[in-house]
Formats: structure tokens, sequence, C-alpha cells
């Protein structure tokens, strides 16, 4: 396995910032998925769990669109909210896996 602990680390730090991050656009998201698919492809790109998990999590962008990030609307910016959430859930299982390999969990 070609991924160490501090990647790993680092990785969930930037995840955490796909929650926590307040985005104004729907490219500005797309942007930051992209941005750490890249990294974690790059940390390990014959895992085809981790593949598996990159296509799982950019289907849930399929719920979201340009006008749910252009309005005052609550309940509409908390179900996108929601939305990315689930994407980063769905990324955090590569994690979570990649940790109990190397006995960190």
């Amino acid at each position: 396995m070609a991924v160490n602990i501090d990647d790993i680390k680092f990785l969930a730090k930037k995840l955490a910032g796909l929650k926590m991050k307040k985005f104004s656009s729907l490219s500005e998201i797309k942007d930051y998925y992209d941005s750490l698919a890249i990294s974690l492809i790059d940390l390990d790109s014959k895992d085809d769990q981790l593949m598996d998990t990159l296509k799982s999590a950019s289907k849930y962008f399929n719920y979201l669109n340009v006008d749910d990030f252009k309005t005052d609307d609550q309940q509409k910016l908390n179900e996108s909210k929601a939305v990315i959430s689930q994407v980063a859930k769905v990324l955090n299982s590569i994690l979570v896996k990649w940790r109990k390999e190397h006995g960190n969990l």
C-alpha cells in the first residue's frame, strides 16, 4: 500500500473542508471535489474500490443545480448541504479503509 498515515490525515482535513466550507456556486463545489478526487487517485490509482467510491460520490451532484446556491431559501440551502455531506460521507469510506489497513482504527 502506497498511502501513508500523513497523507490520510491531510485528506481527512481536506474532506472536512468539503462539509464545512460554504460554497457559492455549483462549479466551486465541483472544483473542490475534483481536487480532492485527484489527490485520492494520486495516492492509490490502482485501488478499484477507490474508483467505485469516486463514481458513487459524483452521482450525488445530480441532486444539485445552479439555483441551489443562488437562493435565500434556507430549506434549499440545507438540502444542498445534506447532499454535500453525503458526498463527504461516501468519500470518507475510502479513508476509513486505508486507516484500517494501517491498523490505525
